[in-house]
């Protein structure tokens, strides 16, 4: 059911951002954006420091937000700045 929902949600963003791109208008425009970022764990194992020994680390999923604004010519070129924020939190080092 979680894979499902996942994708009908990926498809629903590709339809609205296709539409989007299509636009060939020159100005001003805002992009707004969000998902889902699950990290896989992380195993580490120290060669210089044996006392150490190997450790592995968990981080929990989050969602990730996203914004951009910019401005385009009518040559195609574009000026953008994009604004990104995704946090994990790290566990059982």
């Amino acid at each position: 059911m979680k894979i499902r929902s996942i994708a009908l949600a990926g498809a629903a963003l590709l339809a609205f951002g296709a539409s989007a791109s299509a636009e060939t208008n020159v100005g001003w425009y805002l992009g707004l954006g969000a998902g889902y970022d699950g990290l896989a764990p992380v195993r580490m194992q120290s060669v210089t420091a044996p006392f150490i020994g190997a450790a592995r680390t968990s981080y929990s999923g989050n969602a990730i937000y996203l914004g951009s604004a910019g401005y385009k010519w009518d040559s195609g070129l574009r000026v953008e700045l994009e604004l990104g924020f995704d946090q994990h939190d790290a566990s059982k080092v």
